[in-house]
Parts: C-alpha cells; sequence; structure tokens
C-alpha cells in the first residue's frame, strides 16, 4: 500500500465524473437501490481514497 499523497512529483492520474444529476421520482423508482448502495459504500477508481463518492439529497 502506498499514501498517493507522499508519492513526491509523481502524480496518480484520476478521472471521472464530476457534477450534479437530478432525477424527478420517476426515474428514481428503478435506480434508487443501487444509488443508495453506492452512496454507502463509494464506487470506482480511487474509492479508498475518498474518490468515488455519491451524496443522495433530498
Amino acid at each position: 500500500w502506498q499514501d498517493w499523497r507522499n508519492l513526491g512529483k509523481q502524480g496518480m492520474a484520476v478521472g471521472g465524473f464530476v457534477g450534479e444529476i437530478v432525477l424527478d421520482n420517476h426515474d428514481l423508482e428503478d435506480i434508487f437501490w443501487v444509488l443508495a448502495v453506492i452512496s454507502l459504500f463509494g464506487v470506482g477508481k480511487g474509492a479508498t481514497y475518498g474518490a468515488g463518492q455519491v451524496k443522495l439529497l433530498n
């Protein structure tokens, strides 16, 4: 295990989606359970470093 913050001048490439998605109630009916699980565990590259966050707001 390496702490990515202490790699000196060598960087770690991290990409992905940043932003917001607004869904109405009709859209949420089919995928809410997936979003709920994702918000609990985090997903994607770098999730162990705090990336991959999903926040559900009402």
